[in-house]
């Protein structure tokens, strides 16, 4: 009698089993939530490091350029001058500490607080735009040093098999300069992209304000296009301890083999934290309310972060499965 062997059919990694361990790991080990919530209450009630001297003089430059332009009329730069102004008010350097694409979540990081419950903060006006600049490197080298050890850390206590704290430090510095590394080639592929659609968008705004919509249309979709295989770029580094060049392919296979459940995850994700953010937002920058919304908001953001390794680990095993599968 003849057997006929049943097919098997691998299934796409399951986002909400992924959102359940990632908040069940979170809540179990609820100190790595400590990280974002010190990074907030430090641009909240730390010192402010702000560009006022600096933002001035560029207002003036402004007004006086435009001031020689014939065509120029009154009013026409209350907008953008009404901006300046708030930026001038609100803006503080503290905030290079978030990083990106890798760095530790900040709510305060987005509102640039004024008031607190303890009072105004030290303000401290930066002057020189040299020491500005010299403030962006250290701040920023240092968001993606501390940025790192929290991806790290999160990374670990999804695991099925906890590495050792003592060996997962052991592993800070590597990591910590991978992602430099990644951070650095992030920045050239966003300037490589941004700098002729800058100037594509200039010419086409030229031929009126329908053509000049449908252009930032167009760049919004390339950008979509180029970011969406880079989703996981970091994680490869984290969890398999991977290359830099190593993790941006498998990044690259896994979002490209698992589109449909990787597309919801991370619309699942975007969707869930800001609308939470405006939640957590809600009580007044001066009252001490505002500290619960901290909590929550670095809750929310450990356990995604937790849940988008949960997930790349089971995507990458069925991309291994799918390829063994096809070279058999």
């Amino acid at each position: 009698m003849d057997t006929k062997e049943t097919p098997t059919f691998l299934a796409l990694p399951n986002p909400v089993t992924a959102l359940r361990k990632g908040f069940d790991a979170v809540a179990n080990h609820v100190g790595l939530i400590l990280f974002p919530l010190a990074l907030d209450l430090w641009i909240w009630l730390g010192p402010h490091l702000q560009v006022k001297t600096l933002l001035n003089a560029l207002v003036r430059w402004i007004t006086e350029t435009a001031a020689l332009d014939p065509n120029y009329k009154p009013g026409m730069l209350d907008s953008s001058l009404e901006l300046l102004a708030t930026i001038q008010e609100r803006l503080n350097v503290m905030i290079f500490l978030r990083t990106y694409p890798v760095g530790v979540p900040s709510l305060m990081a987005g509102s640039l607080p004024l008031g607190s419950p303890l009072g105004s903060p030290q303000m401290v006006d930066v002057q020189s735009g040299s020491v500005v600049i010299g403030w962006w490197m250290v701040l920023g080298v240092a968001g993606l040093v501390l940025g790192s050890l929290y991806f790290l850390l999160v990374a670990r206590f999804t695991h099925p098999e906890q590495l050792k704290i003592s060996e997962t430090l052991r592993h800070w510095p590597k990591v910590a300069l991978q992602t430099v590394f990644l951070t650095l080639l992030m920045v050239v592929i966003l300037f490589a992209i941004s700098a002729p659609a800058s100037c594509m968008l200039t010419l086409v705004a030229q031929g009126g304000s329908g053509l000049g919509q449908t252009a930032l249309i167009v760049l919004m979709v390339m950008v979509m296009w180029v970011a969406f295989p880079l989703l996981f770029a970091p994680h490869g580094i984290y969890v398999y301890g991977d290359t830099m060049m190593v993790s941006l392919r498998k990044s690259m296979r896994v979002t490209r083999l698992t589109f449909p459940t990787t597309s919801l995850l991370f619309l699942v994700v975007l969707v869930a934290s800001q609308l939470l953010d405006s939640l957590w937002r809600v009580p007044p920058e001066d009252s001490w309310l505002t500290i619960a919304g901290l909590i929550g908001h670095a809750f929310l953001a450990t356990a995604l972060l937790a849940t988008t390794f949960v997930y790349y680990r089971d995507a990458d095993a069925f991309v291994q499965k799918m390829m063994e599968k096809l070279k058999g």
